[in-house]
Order: structure tokens, then sequence, then C-alpha cells
């Protein structure tokens, strides 16, 4: 009788790499909160979550990073606002800004009665109705997916086939007996803008022209006549525009600003649960969008660095990039986080003019994690992201920075990440990625956390299958009898060795692409695994070393001296 058997993983091969993938949670206006998306060009982006500041922080790491990216919204606890209007020009017009729906919704109520029992469907932008939806007590508020309106259920008695219509103006009606506010709506504007109405031709209502801008006169409209009604809907923005009066041309806009929607560590909670228990595997997540303070930052934080113990406790070496606002003066900030200690968690400090890469030429003012999670993605794991010559510097999507931030400053010191500029050096980078940790500690910096975690990773796929495994042992009489064979510890060492050489791209020809010096395995010889049915390994890797101080000496030379 003649046997094969054809054996497996003699290569010593590691599974791809996914060092550079990422996870977004945040705000996006189309979303399903708690859905996990995948994306692999803006285009796909855009076309599942719409706009909003996630889905700019993703299109920004596909555009830089490749794909896939992956996103998670989050749900807007917190409605948006609008501020009031300031002009500076002349003319008595005026002009009002509303939050809407920037779809049309549409309401049909299935199983009339109160908000208890009664049931009901609803429809975004003419797709078709969804499935039935059950209500709760009255006042009922509802969260509408794929929008960011929230419809408030009055305390009444529902009619069974009236359908409620939330138009991109704000205005409820109803097709049946109603009345139509037995619904109200409260919206979110989809993102952050700074808007800029500049009246162009004076006259009335039916009669001026206007044009306006998003992002501050970055970029700006075509030339719009006002409506002779006096309502105009930004489009798909979220934002009604209601114009009363006579107006007078004028080269000052009227200026108006927005906030988004915004989420709770509650919700950051909820999404992260959602995570860790999905099978997808991912490296670091990104929470896009910031607290109103230094100290909602810091419990941010705090509560992101409790998901990352609790992963690395379930083997699953991954770390987190947040954001915290620099509003408040730099000591303040520096001071929220003195006690705040993380070998997991980034926090990213200060605020850049962020040009989109979903709208050609907008700038929108954001946090700089939004780069930052980039340059991370893009970079190897053992490159530094503060690196000048990494070939993605500078930062490309960076304006301009709402922040100095030259060289080292208060919040660098204070272990947050910034970006700035270096003297001599045109452009804008990453002045230290660094995560939380205390000063002293190995994981510092962003590149040793990631190393680390690869090495993790591979070595416990490498020594899992080990796990109830025959393992040799010398047998009595014997050297080290009861312990490890010598032969088979060599051969099992140099197979996970070059498992670990292979996903840190140590070897020939690898370069500034290497990720780490080199990687160690010792199997320990003197263990009495018969006895203890512990199998003790000590792997070590050898980092690259970086200098993030150079002290230099120069001066004039007399060469006939």
């Amino acid at each position: 009788m003649f046997t094969m058997q054809i054996l497996d993983g003699q290569l010593g091969l590691t599974p791809p790499s996914i060092a550079g993938a990422s996870v977004d949670l945040g705000i996006a206006s189309d979303g399903l909160p708690g859905t996990l998306y995948t994306a692999g060009d803006v285009g796909s982006a855009v076309a599942q979550l719409g706009q909003g500041p996630m889905v700019e922080a993703l299109a920004d790491r596909l555009t830089v990073a490749g794909g896939p990216g992956y996103a998670m919204p989050l749900n807007p606890s917190t409605v948006g606002t609008v501020s009031a209007t300031t002009y500076g020009g002349t003319g008595t017009g005026t002009v009002v800004a509303s939050l809407a729906p920037h779809k049309e919704i549409k309401i049909k109520i299935e199983a009339g009665g109160t908000p208890t029992t009664m049931t009901f469907r609803y429809a975004v932008g003419g797709a078709a109705y969804s499935a039935i939806q059950a209500s709760g007590a009255g006042p009922y508020v509802f969260l509408v997916p794929g929008t960011l309106c929230k419809v408030t259920f009055t305390n009444v008695t529902f009619t069974a086939l009236d359908v409620f219509t939330v138009s991109t103006a704000g205005a409820v009606t109803v097709v049946g007996t109603g009345p139509a506010n037995q619904i109200t709506q409260a919206s979110s504007p989809v993102d952050v803008y700074d808007i800029r109405v500049t009246i162009t031709t004076s006259g009335a209502l039916g009669v001026a022209v206007f044009n306006y801008s998003l992002d501050g006169g970055n970029t700006v409209s075509g030339q719009i006549a006002v409506p002779s009604g006096g309502v105009y809907v930004l489009p798909n923005t979220g934002v009604v525009l209601t114009f009363a009066g006579t107006f007078t041309a004028h080269a000052l806009p009227y200026t108006i600003a927005t906030v988004a929607a915004a989420f709770t560590t509650s919700d950051v909670n909820t999404a992260m649960t959602l995570l860790l228990a999905n099978a997808l595997e991912w490296s670091f997540v990104h929470v896009v969008g910031q607290a109103t303070s230094a100290a909602g930052a810091a419990t941010m934080a705090s509560t992101l660095d409790t998901h990352m113990q609790t992963a690395e406790v379930a083997f699953r070496y991954v770390f987190a990039v947040t954001e915290c606002p620099t509003t408040e003066t730099d000591s303040t900030v520096a001071a929220a986080f003195a006690s705040f200690v993380s070998k997991r968690v980034a926090v990213c400090a200060g605020d850049i003019g962020h040009l989109s890469s979903i709208t050609p030429g907008k700038v929108t003012r954001r946090n700089c994690g939004t780069v930052v999670a980039s340059k991370i993605a893009s970079a190897r794991p053992g490159t530094s992201i503060a690196w000048v010559e990494d070939p993605p510097n500078p930062l490309k999507s960076v304006k301009s920075l709402y922040r100095s931030g030259i060289e080292a400053d208060i919040l660098d010191a204070g272990r947050f990440t910034t970006v700035g500029q270096k003297t001599g050096v045109i452009g804008y980078f990453v002045v230290h990625g660094q995560t939380m940790a205390s000063p002293g500690s190995d994981f510092t910096p962003i590149y040793a956390r990631r190393v680390m975690d690869v090495a993790c990773r591979v070595t416990r796929a490498s020594l899992l299958p080990y796990t109830s495994q025959k393992i040799p042992v010398n047998p009595a009489g014997q050297t080290n009898a009861g312990k490890i064979q010598e032969k088979w510890a060599v051969a099992k060492e140099a197979l996970i060795r070059k498992k670990l050489l292979a996903a840190l791209n140590i070897g020939p020809g690898a370069g500034d692409d290497a990720d780490a010096v080199d990687a160690s395995v010792v199997f320990d010889r003197n263990e009495p695994i018969l006895s203890t049915k512990t199998f003790k390994v000590a792997v070590r890797v050898t980092p690259f070393g970086y200098a993030e101080n150079i002290a230099a000496t120069i001066g004039f030379q007399n060469p006939a001296l």
C-alpha cells in the first residue's frame, strides 16, 4: 500500500498584516449606528455613510493609506446646533439659519393609537418604506436611520394610514386626519460648517442675488437668486436659510457657524462592545470627534483605555486614537491629563485646517487626529510617524494650524500627539507620535506600541497550536530528564522566529521598510513540563533606535592651522 501525507505550515508563512487596518467611530449622516461598514475607496465610503466628520476621516484614510477602511457610526445623542447670524455690512435684510433633515422623511402610521401601542414605517429620500417599527411611551423620540433627524411622536392618538412628511426645509405636513403637529423634528447639520452668505446683487426677495460658502470662503457656490418665499435649503447640509427684508450688495458676508451632532462616552461604550465582539481584525480605532473640554476628553480617553485593556486580556492587541480640544489654555489641557496614563491610547491635541478628500478645495476646522490616524495607517509599524523624510510627509491634507506647534511645546511634553511645523522645512508634520504611557515607558512611541502588537499577534498565533500538543521530553537517564528535548526546541524556535522576522519585515533588502532589527525565541529547557504542565517561552524584539534629540557642533576651520 502506498500512502502520502501532504504537510502544511512548513514554510513559516504569516497571515497578511493588519498593522494598518483601523476602524473609525464617529458621526455620519447616512450610516446606521452600531453597524460596521467596509469601504474600498472614497466613493463607496460616501455612498454608504453620506457626510460628516467620520466620513471625512475615513476618506482621508483611504486617500492616504489605501483601502479597505472600516467605520462604525456612533449614536448622535447630542443634537447639533446652528449659531445666530453675524453681519457687519449695510442693508436691512436678514438671514437666519435653522436645521432640518438633509433628506426628506416620510412617516406612515400602520396601527393607530397612542405612542405606547402605535406602529409605523419610515422612508428616507424617496426610498421604499422600512419594516414596521414599534413605538414606546409618549412622547416617543425616534432617530430616523440614514439621517441625523430625531422625530418626536407627541403623546396623542395617531390615526392608521396617516402619512407625515418632514421636508428638507423642516416643515411637517400630513396626508390624513393629522394634525401635522402630532410629529415634530429636531435635526443636526451633517457636518461642521463656517457659512458665509454674500449678497452680490441688491434687491428684495426674488430680486437679490447671493452666493454662499460652507468653509469660510475657501470654496464658493455660483450665483443664486434669493427665493421669493425667502427660504433656501443649503443642499445636503441640513441647514436652511430664511431671507427677509431688502438686501444691499456688500463685500462683507452674513456669517453662520454650525456644531455637528455629538456622542457620549455611553455611545462609545456601546460601539466598542460591538466592535470587540466582531470577528474583524484591526490594529487601532480612531474616535472622530472631540469633547467640549479637555476634562471631557480625558474621560473619553479613560473610557477607551478600559476597552483596550479588555481587548488585551482577550488576546486582541490593539490601541486607540482619540481627540482633545485646545480651546482652553495649553496648561489647562495638560493638567486635565496629568494623572491619565495609558500604554494603548494616543490623544491628539490641536486643530488644523483640513483639506477634504471628498470635496476638492474644501477646508474644515478639525482635530489633527484625522491626519494623525491616516499617517499611522500609511506608515510601517516600526516607522515613526514623525519621521520628516518618510515619503507621505509633509502631511498633504493640512492647510493650516489653529495653534502654533513649532518643535516641542507644553502639549508635546504632556504626552499628547500634535501636528506642527519644523523650522527650516516647508509643510506640517507630526511633532511626536506618542501614547499616554508614563514617562520612561517602552511604549511611549506609537511605533513601539505597533511593533509589539504585531509581535504579540504572531507569537500567540504561533504558540497556540502547542496547547495540549505532544511535546517530547528527555527520558530517564539523560541530562534534563523530563524536560523539553533540545532538538525539538531548536526546530520550533527557528520556526516561530521565522514567522516573527517575516511579520516584522526583518531580512536582507528590507532597508527602511524593516520594522525591527531582530527577534529571538527561546524555549525554557529547565521547565519540568511533565509536572508543571507549563511551556515557557521568551520572545524578544530588538527595535530600531530613533534620535529624537540631535546635538551638533559647528564652526570654522582654517586648513593652514
